[in-house]
């Protein structure tokens, strides 16, 4: 999948993603999120939706389609959005602008073209489309080799097994997977958000141990330190929460051992985030039942929501007991936390925020009304995007959940 790489890891991209992720104006910004105003929290799902369009865009045209334009309405959508629905709004909408320009469509207010735009949506991203399992690079051989096998793909050594135990004692039950489950499986999701976010997680059980867990919500953790593969502030976190939780020496000692060796096994200050793209036709997901409601429908409502009723999540979490075969996916190597944090890129970021400036004036003397326009007219005003929260609840609402819980909301 050479062009998903070379679209997903472009330096143009990585850019845009540390502008929004280090965004001090929004940096400890309230959300569903960060519901206390814990520091990244919400520019972290900023720089998560950002991701979540580029791979959609990819799945949408499998090409650098209208490239320049793209990367140039994008930085005036990241530099100008109010808030996370208003960022989902007007990405959905240069999606829809995209699309018509790729079907050589005039208006976009037509029945017959509105047909046309679903359609090619739909067959592009759910008939031919892609479900994703995130998984990290000390993975990728054997994934290669052998698929994605739950039989033989995880397993609890005694070390884990310990670490539960210890936690348990001190009433924190939620802090690792369940060890009692009777079958194996692994986790497939149709949201490239949630895919995202899992995949900076892998492997899941240190991530939570060390950075992500609701005990390590307060200023005094480093809540970013797992996603930069930092061993050191990991160990700092640990150790306040053993001390938080009013742990014995030997217990902290014993956790600090496992959760060392476990980093090493992993090599995760080396490791990759890395995507399965697996197809959707060999997990029975390339159908929506009602699409033929949505395309009948689409005239009595606007476009951008007849979209997210395809592109929205149906599959948050999809349980798959058995093997998926090397010829039914393709590997993607996802940007670092790290990579897009680069501090080389602070000339770059301060460079964005004058062209925020210049780009809010420019956009304020076009329309007071704070409306966004799109390519050839296919717009959505303000007001919209305040209604656009109930489509929320079903375009991201499930991923929404699962992140909450994941960040103990």
């Amino acid at each position: 999948m050479k062009n998903i790489n070379e679209i997903i890891n472009d330096q143009a991209v990585l850019e845009i993603l540390s502008s929004v992720l280090e965004n001090n104006a929004t940096l400890t910004e309230i959300s569903a999120f960060s519901p206390n105003g814990e520091k990244y929290g919400y520019n972290q799902y900023s720089s998560f939706i950002v991701i979540d369009f580029f791979l959609k865009y990819y799945i949408l045209f499998r090409e650098k389609f209208l490239w320049d334009y793209c990367l140039e309405e994008t930085r005036k959508i990241v530099y100008n959005f109010k808030n996370h629905q208003d960022l989902v709004w007007k990405f959905y909408t240069l999606l829809g602008n995209l699309v018509q320009v790729k079907l050589g469509l005039e208006d976009s207010t037509r029945y017959s073209n509105k047909r046309q735009i679903l359609k090619y949506i739909y067959d592009q991203y759910i008939v031919n489309g892609y479900c994703f399992y995130s998984f990290s690079s000390q993975e990728l051989k054997q994934i290669e080799q052998a698929g994605i096998d739950p039989t033989t793909m995880w397993s609890y050594n005694n070390d884990i097994k310990k670490l539960n135990y210890i936690f348990d004692n001190h009433n924190c039950k939620d802090i690792l997977p369940d060890l009692k489950k009777s079958a194996k499986y692994v986790s497939i999701t149709d949201s490239p958000t949630l895919a995202y976010f899992e995949a900076i997680q892998s492997p899941k059980y240190l991530c939570m141990v060390s950075s992500a867990n609701k005990y390590m919500k307060t200023s005094n953790f480093d809540q970013e330190a797992f996603y930069r593969h930092d061993l050191v502030a990991c160990q700092n976190n640990i150790s306040k929460l053993c001390n938080q939780l009013h742990m014995s020496q030997k217990e902290q000692q014993t956790i600090l051992k496992i959760f060392n060796q476990q980093w090493k096994n992993y090599n995760i200050s080396n490791s990759k985030s890395c995507l399965a793209f697996v197809k959707r036709e060999a997990l029975d997901k390339n159908k929506i039942h009602n699409i033929e409601s949505i395309l009948k429908n689409c005239c009595n409502e606007e476009l951008i929501y007849s979209i997210a009723r395809i592109l929205d999540s149906k599959y948050p979490v999809i349980r798959r007991y058995t093997p998926i075969k090397t010829e039914d996916f393709d590997i993607v190597i996802l940007p670092s936390y790290e990579e897009i944090k680069n501090k080389e890129w602070k000339k770059a970021m301060i460079e964005s925020s004058q062209l925020f400036q210049q780009v809010s004036k420019e956009i304020e003397e076009e329309n007071n009304q704070l409306e966004f326009s799109g390519l050839l007219g296919f717009s959505g005003g303000y007001a919209s995007v305040i209604a656009l929260f109930g489509m929320l609840c079903i375009s991201l609402g499930s991923t929404l959940l699962i992140l909450l819980k994941y960040y103990g909301g």
